[in-house]
């Protein structure tokens, strides 16, 4: 069975996903799926021209993942819906990868592929999970996972998110998507990481 996976230490990514579908069953790890960059893009509900996006990125040649634009900053007492985006840009032209600046999901670069798509055909096996550290950001920033998954009873997934601000503060935002084939319980612990990326996170 083949792998493609990128390891990530101190912010390094780690890429696992699947192949079967949704209502295939197996007790053995499943294909991989190859993804470069994560996106985490959020409007706030009561002023949409207020947004705040963040892209990490990782090319297999790279040693380290570029976190230039792994930044994202929220108003304090505000509520935002947000989305993660989970792509593939190793075809892509240099000047048309992912930016904070101007990202939209629908004006992709059509060599960009949209693994987002892939992960919510096989939702009932993923979960990503959300963890604030540094300064007073946990108690300060809250983020509650919208979409929900086709198990019985449904479960979440985090995917489309609304995020919950209160006062100033400055830490990281580490988000991990959980593999969970056969043990996905809503929870994070079980199973393996696909990804865990982090961004500088100020509430102002």
């Amino acid at each position: 069975m083949v792998f493609a996976m990128i390891s990530m230490t101190a912010g390094m990514l780690s890429i696992t996903s699947c192949k079967k579908p949704e209502s295939v069953v197996t007790p053995n790890p499943v294909p991989n799926e190859f993804l470069t960059t994560v996106v985490f893009q959020c409007i706030n509900t009561a002023a949409p021209f207020d947004t705040t996006c963040g892209v990490w990125r990782i090319f297999p040649n790279q040693t380290n993942p570029d976190t230039s634009q792994a930044i994202l900053r929220y108003h304090q007492g505000s509520k935002y819906l947000c989305n993660i985006y989970i792509l593939d840009e190793t075809n892509t032209p240099t000047g048309s990868y992912a930016d904070s600046s101007h990202f939209n999901i629908n004006t992709i670069n059509s060599k960009t592929v949209n693994v987002t798509t892939e992960i919510w055909a096989r939702r009932n096996y993923h979960l990503e999970c959300f963890f604030m550290t540094g300064g007073n950001l946990a108690s300060n920033l809250n983020v509650t996972r919208l979409d929900y998954d086709n198990n019985n009873p449904p479960l979440q997934v985090g995917l489309t998110d609304e995020v919950n601000t209160l006062s100033p503060t400055s830490g990281d935002m580490e988000i991990q998507q959980q593999h969970q084939p056969n043990v996905k319980n809503g929870t994070c612990g079980p199973g393996s990481l696909d990804f865990d990326v982090f961004y500088k996170t100020t509430i102002y």
